[in-house]
């Protein structure tokens, strides 16, 4: 794969065991019954997530660590399409930047 750009979204959640990880990209599925009773859902984001990565030709994992939270990446092909301008895009010029959405980690 040539060029990537990733997005990467990590909570400091409840986190998952291997287990429930296994489980993650079934659809209609949950990490396990309590938790579907407890934080509802249909179990079909990440199945949806994980489906329009591929159409894109890119991936989508996960790491996660039970009573620490989870992190997942999305890595999807880039392209730069050279006959729009000479100009390098903020990408181009930029190559690795991360940033934060939202409050800070502790809710706060």
């Amino acid at each position: 794969m040539g060029p990537t750009i990733n997005f990467r979204i990590t909570d400091t959640g409840i986190g998952m065991t291997p287990d429930q990880l296994a489980k993650l990209f079934h659809a209609f599925g949950q990490a396990d019954a309590t938790t579907q009773k407890k934080y509802g859902g249909t179990g079909l984001g990440l199945v949806i997530t994980r489906h329009f990565c591929e159409m894109m030709g890119g991936t989508i994992r996960v790491e996660s660590e039970p009573g620490k939270g989870s992190s997942f990446t999305m890595e999807l092909p880039f392209q730069v399409d050279r006959r729009q301008s000479n100009e390098p895009s903020g990408a181009q010029r930029n190559s690795t930047r991360e940033q934060t959405l939202g409050g800070d980690p502790n809710g706060n």
